[in-house]
């Protein structure tokens, strides 16, 4: 049965970072077969350890995490926030008409209701749905990692094994499922579906300054784990329809669209249309001094017009480039940006 397939992944807990990954080793050439086959149970038995044994170790060095994290560091959560004691049920209200909207099961938001009321029992009882909404490292990494990896896993499987691209180009079909397993792309689908509304995370003192940054990292990161949650808490099938009907919105969306859509595409064309020379681009690597990825976008004359942070180099790319459109929709806007003397600085 699909609830099995979480006894095919083994925990490999790398004590240097004192985080909890997931092992691949054994079955990642079978990911595929198995993922659409919701009755292997022998495939998966073969493949992992004795799950019981291994959630022993996940939760001994749970403990060791929690005592490492809690020397006086000082968290800030922000966005939304599950409250199992929350009256007004606005959490439980928000989700329900999401599901509704994306044709998802709502015996899930049921699940969710009665998992409100077992949360005062039991505080180990852990509900994934709700985990993918919400982003705290040093509560319960391995959660995160696993839904992570399952959302990864599920996207791929269904971009690549769609009969309905196999007659495409190749190469642009190669670019667009780059794209669409993307940061920047899977971060702007959660905030247009809307389930941004959903998301909670943590950060710490040192940062506070670049909150847009996380607050778009972790669009992106609780948006794949929400995908890993669906497959984990329903089936290959209705995560598949969710991804291909909604993420992707076929059959009516084409390949092609997807690419023009990028925001380099947008650049081009429009300087093309304005007949000027595309600006360039510069990215930095991660620093001490400023720990993210950092995209310059300077004019002919070297005039740096544009800089924006990221995560990852794909979230710090695409968001200068977005800003640069934003601010290029006319020609005389082109312009006065173009021969500017002064740069906007954007985290």
């Amino acid at each position: 049965m699909i609830r099995n397939l979480i006894h095919q992944s083994k925990y490999l807990i790398n004590r240097n970072s004192n985080r909890i990954h997931f092992s691949l080793n054994s079955f990642s050439s079978k990911t595929s077969n198995i993922l659409k086959n919701e009755n292997s149970d022998s495939s998966i038995n073969n493949i992992s350890n004795s799950l019981d044994e291994i959630e022993q170790r996940v939760h001994q060095n749970l403990n060791k995490i929690s005592t490492l994290n809690s020397n006086n560091i000082k968290v800030h959560e922000f966005g939304c926030r599950y409250k199992q004691n929350d009256e007004s049920n606005n959490y439980i209200d928000t989700l329900s008409q999401l599901f509704k909207q994306y044709s998802l099961p709502m015996n899930l938001i049921t699940n969710i209701e009665q998992h409100q009321l077992q949360q005062t029992k039991n505080n180990n009882n852990n509900n994934y749905i709700i985990e993918s909404f919400r982003y705290f490292p040093d509560r319960v990494p391995y959660v995160h990692d696993k839904l992570m990896y399952f959302g990864e896993m599920i996207l791929n499987s269904v971009v690549t094994d769609s009969h309905e691209y196999k007659s495409s180009d190749k190469e642009l079909f190669i670019e667009f499922k780059q794209w669409v397993k993307s940061p920047y792309f899977l971060r702007k689908k959660c905030e247009q579906m809307g389930f941004n509304r959903l998301i909670g995370y943590q950060l710490t003192d040192n940062q506070l300054p670049y909150v847009d940054v996380y607050n778009r990292h972790y669009n992106y990161l609780c948006f794949v784990q929400f995908l890993g949650a669906l497959y984990l808490e329903t089936s290959y099938s209705v995560t598949r329809d969710f991804i291909y009907n909604y993420l992707l919105e076929q059959p009516a969306k084409s390949l092609e669209s997807f690419i023009l859509d990028k925001p380099l595409s947008t650049l081009i064309k429009r300087f093309a249309l304005y007949k000027m020379e595309s600006p360039e681009l510069k990215t930095l690597i991660p620093k001490k001094q400023i720990p993210y990825f950092t995209t310059h976008i300077t004019s002919g004359n070297n005039v740096n017009i544009i800089s924006a942070y990221g995560i990852t180099k794909d979230e710090s790319i695409n968001f200068a480039l977005e800003l640069l459109n934003k601010k290029t929709e006319t020609i005389s806007d082109t312009l006065a940006l173009m021969f500017s003397k002064s740069f906007n600085t954007t985290k």
